[in-house]
């Protein structure tokens, strides 16, 4: 059986590496007793402090008491470890739904596609369409140019032409977003693409003068764009309203 003396020494040099640890971390204003007192060599095998378990047999671990470090230690943990919990819990109900998570919900009656969105403003579903007069140029169907003043096509081949256009217009605005590390999201590329199929590829670079606008101003500027020879036309301001709303969302 080991002697009063040596239960002393792992006594002694369990207390100093907990005061190592409490001088380590900076604290102060808790005076400690190093030693237990050697003249009450019975005490030593008494409950003197509350100890901590531990799953081996230890004799130092039996009598190491849970010092300061190690109460602040587990109070902390404990006082973290429930604000963890309770901040996932928030994270979990605040979680963004619907367009705010990156999800586009659809309307009824909302275009599907970017061709429908420019389509919506450019004509009706009809069997056949007949070229019309649209400004310096003869245009057909949706907003496409028409080969000739008289020319005649069916519905399908109207929406035939208007994709093959709204790609087009499409990859320029692409190119515009890479060239000048816009960053548009999708609808913004819809919004603009409408734009420009609308306006042009000029007119796509005056709204954004060059790269030198940022989104905020654009989209204040994009509404400017509703005249027909300086007069304001009805039907290109709810256009530009509706791009507006698409490049916004």
């Amino acid at each position: 059986m080991a002697s009063a003396l040596q239960y002393k020494d792992l006594l002694t040099t369990a207390r100093e590496e907990a005061e190592m640890r409490y001088q380590r971390k900076g604290l102060s204003g808790r005076k400690r007793s190093r030693f237990v007192d050697e003249d009450d060599s019975d005490k030593l095998g008494a409950s003197l402090v509350p100890k901590r378990s531990s799953k081996y047999n230890d004799v130092a671990d039996s009598l190491l008491e849970d010092d300061f470090l190690t109460e602040t230690f587990n109070r902390i943990y404990d006082e973290s470890k429930d604000l963890s919990l309770l901040k996932l819990k928030e994270e979990a109900t605040d979680l963004p739904t619907g367009e705010a998570a990156g999800l586009k919900i659809l309307e009824e009656g909302e275009a599907n596609s970017t061709a429908d969105f420019i389509a919506s403003f450019e004509n009706s579903r009809k069997k056949s369409y007949k070229a019309y007069k649209d400004g310096p140029q003869y245009s057909i169907g949706f907003g496409t140019k028409a080969k000739s003043a008289d020319e005649i096509i069916t519905y399908e081949e109207a929406v035939n032409r208007l994709n093959v256009e709204t790609k087009k217009f499409e990859s320029q605005v692409n190119k515009i977003n890479d060239k000048h590390g816009y960053n548009w999201n999708d609808n913004q590329v819809r919004a603009l693409t409408s734009f420009a199929f609308n306006n042009g590829t000029g007119g796509l670079n005056n709204l954004i003068e060059g790269g030198t606008r940022g989104n905020e101003e654009i989209s204040m500027m994009m509404l400017e764009y509703n005249k027909v020879g300086n007069k304001v036309n009805d039907g290109l301001t709810k256009r530009r309203k509706a791009e507006l709303d698409l490049f916004t969302k």
